[in-house]
């Protein structure tokens, strides 16, 4: 008898199609089930998985790019590190900065609005997946 359950998470404005889902043992027959170990084969900006609650999250670009793959049953079960947050690169100030996800309060489109008040924009907000940034570019020079 298996364990854990891992039930994928198909978006709510997706219609039509059923969650994949697959019981296991341990992390390792987790991750080996091809719908998290083709990704994370394929995909050149991979990152890692990790676990937030019960939720499985892909991780690519450094921690810039994270999105729900699936959920467990039993995530106590699970051997993966905890989400901490990620990061967004944002215009903040005139300038390009690195925020992690603890500083900002709310994200709505390409604006966020900082946990102090302030006002950033998200450059990655628009961006393809391939063409994700993950380094600031120094404007202080530019004429």
């Amino acid at each position: 008898m298996k364990k854990n359950k891992f039930i994928q998470h198909i978006p709510g404005f997706v219609s039509g199609v059923e969650p994949k889902i697959f019981e296991f043992n341990t992390t390792k027959e987790l991750l080996a089930y091809e719908l998290l170990d083709s990704q994370a084969k394929e995909d050149p900006y991979f990152f890692k998985y990790v676990k937030s609650g019960k939720n499985i999250l892909f991780v690519a670009h450094n921690e810039f790019y994270w999105w729900c793959k699936g959920s467990v049953q039993r995530p106590e079960l699970v051997d993966l590190p905890k989400w901490e947050g990620g990061k967004s690169l944002a215009l903040l100030d005139g300038k390009e900065v690195i925020l992690q996800s603890d500083e900002i309060q709310i994200s709505s489109g390409d604006r966020l609005i900082l946990r102090d008040g302030r006002e950033a924009i998200d450059l990655n907000h628009n961006n393809s997946y391939k063409n994700f940034r993950t380094k600031p570019v120094n404007i202080d020079n530019e004429s």
